[in-house]
């Protein structure tokens, strides 16, 4: 799943392991469809076995036609599962001069000199720009590992955790600390997060950052920080 050379580094599955995964996957569709009336028969013969009555419509499909057409169903469904977990994983690329991301819908790219720290927070990626704003945090299903070595074999700037980790504050409904601007976005943000709106949430993120603040989260706990210049402080790897 890495692909490494003298200009790029790559973190995601290879056309081959797409190929094997498409191939694996729809032939385990075909099969288990093309079986299933079958394998749902030996099961009423069981016993101690739960839901007799579905079990007994599957297998009244058990000829050859309704076999071939629900072995037809095994193998589409075979290529959207595919399809779906290469598209859930994301890629990466890493190169000496910029970096970018692909996963589900979202897209993201930046330029080397743009970055200021790479750090993984709660197994999701993490980049900082030398001006301090967090332009993106997401999962990658890939080994930390890789990761890590992608970005250090191009030199990026890699630290073990975010080096500001210290420098947040829990979010406190309707906190005077904050302005009630601020509070009614992190109170749609906790709304988007309790709904598993991944779409909403990093919007109300970026909304938060153009107020001066980066955002952190553990489940439904939120915190922040008041965003300052990264080039502009000393810091050290943690």
């Amino acid at each position: 799943m890495t692909v490494h050379s003298k200009e790029s580094t790559s973190v995601g599955y290879t056309p081959k392991e797409r190929r094997f995964l498409y191939g694996l996957l729809s032939l385990t569709g075909l099969i288990l469809g093309y079986f299933l009336p079958k394998l749902a028969a030996w099961a009423l013969t069981l016993p101690w076995i739960p839901f007799s009555g579905p079990l007994r419509l599957i297998t009244s499909f058990n000829h050859f036609w309704p076999n071939l057409a629900i072995a037809g169903g095994g193998l589409i469904a075979g290529i959207l599962l595919a399809f779906y977990l290469i598209k859930e994983a994301g890629h990466l690329e890493v190169t000496d001069d910029h970096v970018s991301v692909t996963i589900d819908e979202r897209s993201y790219a930046f330029p080397r000199e743009d970055i200021g720290a790479v750090y993984f927070d709660q197994k999701k990626l993490v980049l900082l720009t030398i001006t301090d704003v967090e332009v993106m945090k997401e999962h990658l299903d890939f080994s930390s590992k890789k990761i890590r070595d992608a970005f250090t074999t191009h030199s990026y700037p890699w630290y073990d955790r975010d080096p500001y980790f210290n420098e947040y504050k829990r979010w406190i409904p309707d906190s005077n600390d904050l302005p009630s601007s601020v509070n009614a976005i992190f109170k749609a943000r906790e709304k988007a997060l309790k709904n598993e709106d991944v779409t909403d949430s990093i919007e109300l993120r970026e909304e938060l950052q153009k107020l001066g603040f980066n955002v952190r989260e553990e489940k439904l706990r939120q915190y922040w920080r008041t965003i300052t210049a990264l080039e502009q402080r000393s810091h050290h790897k943690l």
